[in-house]
């Protein structure tokens, strides 16, 4: 009972050292990145790998002259949706082989302003969810637990090196330490606020389409009274038409697009709630197993992949060749581990062999603004059985197995004390075969489909108020200004024209707009030619109107637009001609 109390007051005091690290680390994060911290003031708070992995982001941040300012609060406006972010915030502390380790996981609300020669470059505003990884020594008293191989032994004496296994240390590294920081996607809140802006911009475009429609209807009411029937009427009916057809049927777009809205927001929560799967086909293999350590690590090397100038540097992480894929990520300033899955796992005679799916978002610099992009990772990684007969905790420093000291990774794994080569293989999980392609990005989907089904239901709108009558009507209307030409010639061709009925009679000049056809004529007796023409469209059985002057005026019906009227054929006689005018009416005697 004492001893399970003594545990318990333990890891209370070891949570409030990681409460207290957490709020003083982030501080100097920010500073880091914004040029304000020293490399040596942040390795007070940190582990050597995640030291390295942060320099190496402030290095590549350096080479293109950006610096960033973070600016992040608690998001507490989880309502409905909290229930998708991890109930118990807190992971730990708990006993993880010979340390003590914590995990924190908040929902933040992070505004990024990048700037490039001091200059403002960009600023990205975002719902994310951030997660900080602790590592405290086991200390009782004067005693500590190894932090490279979990022996016991008193503080004072790792300054000469363990008894165990030679490594170093000072009274500091026994310290809590920081570990890990990434941040990941708040699908819940991002998928929330995709939804939200495109349900918003759809509302406002119908909004705006029946504002055009009602503009259309005026218009055309204008166009009418002023006598103006023609193509400017006709297109302005048909926006009318199409826009006010939408307007009884915006409650069913809107009910449709929320239950879009709802099916694909389960579907984004299902696929993605769950940032690691299938590890359990490798803790069937490895009893005890440490997934943070393993995620810990495998977020630490491909940052370093992703940032590193140096194909050289990261090397040692892999067993394939990383030169060209180095240079493939020459404008990654940040990265990020989305989700992982593991596909297969298996021992093999030198370890333990497993295939995962790893998902990165990406943050490049274009060279005008910071940009987000996703890609997805085929990994074959091993673990030999000198990794695996290792304690199961998470790499707090590199030490040299000839004397113990310490030993850069990024800068060859050479021991700079006795130049011993230090093989990565034998402290954790290696790169076999490293495959890389394009992610899908789900909120681009969410977005394209969105605007699928708005413009499928405006286009079954448009259709449906083209099946009324007025529609119809308005469709035909349309359908004879986009064929007008066509059908006027049709139509006028019907009739025959002065040079068709005399051969003596000589068109010399014509004209038209949009409807009406104008034809000049030549001749030697202008009103003897033009009162023959005007018997012969008499025997055509054309209905004539008197003029009350010299002119003739001859109908002929015809159907067109939908509906019936008539070819109308004007005569003015000359001296030395005529001028025929050839137009469509609806009533004899317009």
């Amino acid at each position: 009972m004492g001893n399970a109390q003594s545990e318990d007051n333990k890891k209370r005091q070891i949570r409030r050292e990681m409460e207290a690290k957490e709020a003083d680390f982030e501080q100097k994060r920010n500073a880091y990145f914004a040029g304000q911290c020293t490399d040596k003031q942040l390795t007070e708070d940190t582990t050597q790998p995640f030291y390295e992995s942060m320099r190496l982001s402030r290095k590549r941040l350096e080479e293109r002259n950006l610096t960033v300012d973070v600016q992040a609060e608690e998001d507490r406006s989880g309502g409905r949706f909290a229930m998708f972010v991890d109930a118990e915030m807190y992971q730990g502390p708990y006993k993880d082989g010979g340390d003590y380790v914590g995990m924190h996981r908040r929902g933040l609300k992070i505004k990024r302003t990048f700037y490039r020669n001091g200059k403002k470059l960009c600023r990205q505003k975002d719902y994310e969810i951030s997660r900080i990884q602790f590592l405290k020594s086991d200390v009782e008293g004067d005693m500590a637990a190894c932090p490279n191989c979990g022996h016991m032994g008193k503080i004072s004496s790792y300054i000469d090196g363990c008894d165990y296994c030679d490594a170093k240390f000072v009274v500091s590294d026994f310290e809590t330490k920081v570990s890990g920081y990434s941040v990941e996607e708040n699908v819940p809140k991002k998928a929330k606020k995709t939804f939200t802006r495109m349900l918003t911009i759809m509302f406002f475009t119908s909004i705006g389409l029946v504002i055009l429609g009602v503009l259309a209807a005026a218009l055309v009411m204008m166009l009418l009274m002023q006598g103006n029937n023609g193509t400017q009427a006709v297109w302005s009916g048909i926006v009318m038409i199409i826009a006010l057809g939408m307007y009884d049927k915006l409650g069913a777009i809107f009910s449709i697009l929320f239950w879009v809205y709802l099916i694909l927001f389960i579907v984004l929560l299902v696929r993605t709630r769950v940032q690691i799967s299938g590890e359990n086909m490798v803790k069937q293999l490895i009893p005890d197993f440490s997934m943070q350590d393993f995620l810990q690590n495998l977020e630490y090397q491909l940052k370093n992949i992703h940032l590193t100038d140096k194909a050289e540097a990261v090397q040692p992480f892999a067993h394939c060749p990383l030169q060209g894929i180095v240079e493939d990520y020459r404008d990654v300033v940040d990265c990020v581990l989305c989700n992982l899955t593991f596909t297969s796992a298996a021992r093999t005679a030198e370890g333990i062999r497993a295939d995962v799916t790893v998902k990165m978002r990406l943050s490049c610099d274009t060279g005008r603004k910071i940009k987000n992009r996703y890609e997805k990772l085929q990994l074959t990684l091993t673990c030999s059985e000198a990794a695996l007969a290792r304690k199961k905790t998470a790499i707090r420093e590199y030490k040299c197995p000839g004397c113990g000291g310490s030993v850069d990774i990024l800068s060859g794994g050479v021991c700079p004390y006795c130049g011993t080569h230090m093989d990565y293989g034998k402290f954790g999980w290696v790169i076999e075969k490293y495959e890389k392609g394009k992610a899908e990005n789900l909120y681009k989907r969410i977005v394209f489909l969105f605007i699928a089904i708005y413009i499928g239901a405006i286009a079954i709108g448009a259709i449906a108020a083209g099946s009324t009558e007025d529609g119809k009507e308005m469709l035909s209307a349309a359908d004879m200004m986009i064929h007008r030409d066509a059908i006027l010639d049709e139509l006028y061709g019907n009739v025959a024209k002065p040079d068709e009925w005399r051969e003596d009679i000589v068109c010399v000049n014509t004209a038209k707009d949009d409807i009406d056809r104008f034809y000049t004529y030549s001749c030697e007796n202008g009103y003897e030619a033009a009162a023959g023409y005007a018997e012969f469209l008499r025997s055509e059985n054309m209905t004539e109107e008197k003029t009350g002057n010299a002119a003739f005026c001859f109908y002929r019906t015809a159907s067109y637009g939908g509906e019936d009227g008539y070819v109308k054929v004007v005569i003015e006689p000359a001296e030395d001609g005529m001028t025929v005018t050839f137009s469509l009416t609806d009533e004899i005697g317009e």
